[in-house]
């Protein structure tokens, strides 16, 4: 490592480091594994690389096996997101009908709203019009009723 790489570069380094073997391992075929280990271990004994490729063998049938339970997982999760993504459709679908009739519903508020202003101002046309009748109700009893007293002598009390 360098000196002058601060803890996070290095700690980066490393995990780029680890990444590229891993990238390695994963990409090379087991001959090729095999190939390299008897090349580095060339006195080996043929027990030795017996045993080798039998824990090989073990090793890539737990990976086959992971890679079985991985998939039987990954398509039990697609099946629930579909699941799910219907669910919320179902649920987009009764929140937009909601809002057609909410929509539906406000418009015919507003054309009550609307009537029953109209009919207020008749309703306050009206009153006025009994207020001026009543008005000149009471000017014509009063007009009358002075007439009267005109047209009757005045009694005295006594």
């Amino acid at each position: 490592m360098r000196r002058g790489l601060h803890l996070g570069a290095r700690i980066d380094l490393w995990f780029s480091r680890l990444a590229l073997g891993t990238r390695i391992y994963v990409g090379f075929s087991l001959p090729v594994l095999l190939g390299l280990g008897l090349t580095m271990f060339g006195g080996w004994q043929l027990l030795w690389v017996k045993d080798s490729v039998r824990r090989m063998s073990a090793l890539s049938d737990n990976m086959t096996r992971v890679l079985e339970i991985s998939a039987e997982q990954s398509v039990g999760a697609i099946k629930e997101i579909g699941t799910t993504i219907g669910r919320i459709s179902e649920i987009a679908s009764i929140i937009a009908a909601a809002v057609e009739e909410q929509s539906a519903t406000t418009q015919e508020i507003s054309r009550s709203i609307h009537a029953a202003s109209q009919s207020t101002g008749q309703v306050a046309t009206k009153i006025g019009e009994v207020k001026r009748g009543a008005s000149e109700t009471g000017s014509a009893s009063s007009q009358v009723l002075t007439s009267a007293r005109r047209g009757r002598p005045t009694q005295s009390r006594g």
